[in-house]
């Protein structure tokens, strides 16, 4: 009997990526504050998935940074293949982009850069769906 092999999704395909956070964030925490971060290897493929809830909603820029800093210190020792990651925010509202997801995509890129990390994306995620925050909508 064959089995049927799946693949990770690559999360340096947008779409795969909008697709991936829409399925990995829980909806019951589409209306509070939570961030998803999920690592990925040298080929933008899924290794963990790291979840906070009940994040601050007035965290300002260095609390994002320290919390994606030691998530990502937490979760991966230094001999892991962790190349890239993917950022996904769940918070009341729309999929119009707000003043904290413009802060945490800050602090994303940010870290990505003092880690050598690969940003692949910061996302919005609700009942609309994943949206994907762009350097404009953080400006």
């Amino acid at each position: 009997m064959t089995t049927i092999r799946r693949h990770p999704p690559r999360l340096d395909d947008a779409e795969r990526a909008q697709e991936h956070v829409a399925g990995v964030c829980n909806p019951r925490h589409f209306a509070s504050h939570t961030c998803v971060l999920i690592l990925c290897d040298a080929r933008a493929e899924p290794l963990l998935h790291v979840e906070v809830v009940d994040c601050d909603p007035d965290a300002g820029p260095t609390e994002c940074s320290t919390v994606l800093d030691n998530l990502l210190f937490e979760s991966f020792p230094a001999t892991t293949d962790v190349r890239g990651v993917v950022l996904a925010l769940t918070r009341p509202g729309d999929e119009g982009v707000q003043a904290i997801d413009r802060t945490w995509f800050r602090a994303f890129h940010r870290t990505c850069q003092a880690r050598r990390l690969r940003p692949l994306g910061v996302y919005v995620v609700g009942t609309h769906g994943a949206r994907p925050v762009q350097i404009d909508d953080a400006a």
